[in-house]
């Protein structure tokens, strides 16, 4: 168990023994037209302290929270980096075969129902032309030209009603495209999702690692800055280029940031024969 996780454990035991003497002083303040002016003073002031401390101690809990949190995720970063690589290549891979799979079935669903269109069409378009002529045959009185007229609307029309029975299979079969291809839009949305989630993980496992590297190479600008301060102390005089030092810290544990003051501080610690070393 880590430092801050015995630190926790400490505050939560401590925050259920100040919500159990609230509650005591709360239920006690109840009766007060029984109490002494002394006691109901104690009472209150010791609910006020409880009320206080109570909020203390959630504050304190947040806080330790966090820093568990970082402090997992930061010593497992390397090895979230390392498993995610390969499980965000699986991921794209399996994203990639189920766009592969859409494509290939909205080019299948494509052509039927490119063929229902020109089934559609054609059927239209006989009819149309056999009844004109039809009705031109009736229009110029001629019985004979208006007999074969009328035979070509009939094959026309049976030819019209095989291409129905035609469309209404290829209907069928557009209908079951549509809904595989539903399916397979919903496992890309579902598999884009989990890939983002997986990518997610990883920056933030890599910014982690970075945020750590940070850290560790701003307390080496420090110390550095530190050992050249000190040399004012020493004859070389003093130097203000570092009044200004500003450095921020991503670490939630200790001071979000670094500056001039403290840089000073720390020189004040160094003596010649460490300089010279």
């Amino acid at each position: 168990m880590s430092t801050y996780q015995n630190e926790r454990t400490k505050a939560a035991i401590r925050l259920r023994q100040v919500e159990d003497e609230l509650a005591n002083a709360k239920s006690e303040l109840q009766h007060q037209d029984s109490l002494s002016s002394t006691d109901r003073i104690q009472l209150q002031v010791a609910r006020d302290n409880a009320i206080s401390e109570q909020g203390q101690l959630s504050r304190e809990l947040d806080r330790l929270d966090r820093l568990i949190t970082w402090e997992k995720e930061t010593s497992s970063a390397e090895a979230t980096i390392k498993a995610s690589r390969k499980k965000i290549a699986v991921a794209q891979k399996e994203l990639a075969g189920l766009e592969k799979q859409q494509g290939k079935l909205a080019e299948k669903l494509s052509k039927v129902t490119g063929e229902i269109d020109g089934y559609r069409g054609q059927s239209q378009a006989d009819e149309q032309a056999a009844a004109s002529a039809y009705a031109a045959a009736m229009a110029a009185d001629d019985a004979v030209a208006e007999q074969r007229a009328l035979a070509q609307l009939d094959r026309v029309s049976e030819a019209a009603e095989g291409n129905e029975r035609k469309i209404a299979r290829l209907q069928t079969v557009a209908t079951a495209l549509e809904q595989e291809l539903a399916k397979v839009v919903s496992a890309q949305t579902e598999a884009a999702q989990q890939l983002g989630v997986l990518e997610h993980e990883q920056m933030t496992a890599v910014r982690l690692r970075l945020a750590s590297e940070w850290d560790k190479a701003a307390q080496s600008m420090i110390d550095l800055g530190a050992r050249l301060a000190a040399t004012a102390r020493f004859g070389a005089g003093r130097s203000t280029v570092l009044d200004d030092l500003h450095i921020p810290l991503l670490s939630p544990e200790g001071p979000s940031s670094v500056n001039g003051f403290e840089v000073g501080r720390r020189s004040e610690q160094i003596g010649r024969d460490e300089l010279a070393a």
